[in-house]
């Protein structure tokens, strides 16, 4: 059951997103995500502590950490992949997501449990020992705030177009077609960041 409600909290986010979310900056998006994350994080701490507001510990699981789990994966996931999928070239579209993908997995199935597994070593909780755990839930809602100070260093709709207008110059350009580019609507800072050199034509 807990398994089918996290489908539907996936399914429920996807279509908001695809509906209401998507013309958002995606900083917001993700700092929402961070935030439903957090809420869920202090969820599982009360529960580890039998604060359940006079819920069975199943039904408060299933309103709570199996809900928030769900949504800020997916909106923490789907605007990424979006800004991923704008700002670099389509002929290394394929490379770059399987690159990204290699990072998730690794970050997901490996970095995140030896972390888990080196917190459990220091805190002192072990299958024989779950006194503790509540200390492990503190570290995770107080860890769980941190990114959420590092938002601002992700690009604005406005910086992400600036971007895509300089690649698909850049590409028509070797097709030997950037004359049909408006070239007004290029950024020359941002097409030098890029190492894109500029062809106007001439008076």
């Amino acid at each position: 059951m807990i398994t089918l409600l996290g489908f539907v909290g996936t399914l429920v986010s996807s279509v908001s997103y695809n509906w209401l979310l998507k013309n958002y900056e995606e900083r917001s998006l993700l700092a929402l995500a961070m935030a439903v994350n957090c809420l869920g994080s202090v969820a599982t701490l009360l529960y580890v502590l039998d604060i359940t507001f006079g819920m069975k510990p199943l039904v408060f699981v299933c309103l709570t950490s199996t809900v928030t789990d769900t949504i800020s994966k997916t909106l923490s996931n789907l605007p990424c992949m979006v800004l991923f999928s704008k700002i670099i070239p389509s002929r290394i579209e394929a490379s770059m997501f399987a690159l990204m993908m290699g990072l998730l997995n690794l970050t997901n199935l490996v970095i995140s449990k030896l972390l888990g597994n080196f917190y459990n070593k220091f805190i002192g909780v072990s299958k024989d020992n779950l006194q503790d755990i509540w200390k492990l839930m503190v570290i995770s809602s107080v860890l769980s705030v941190v990114p959420i100070f590092l938002i601002w260093m992700l690009p604005k709709k406005a910086e992400v177009s600036a971007v895509q207008r300089v690649i698909d110059y850049a590409e028509k350009k070797t097709l030997g077609k950037g004359s049909e580019c408006n070239l007004d609507k290029i950024d020359p800072a941002v097409a030098e960041r890029l190492g894109v050199v500029i062809e106007y034509p001439s008076p």
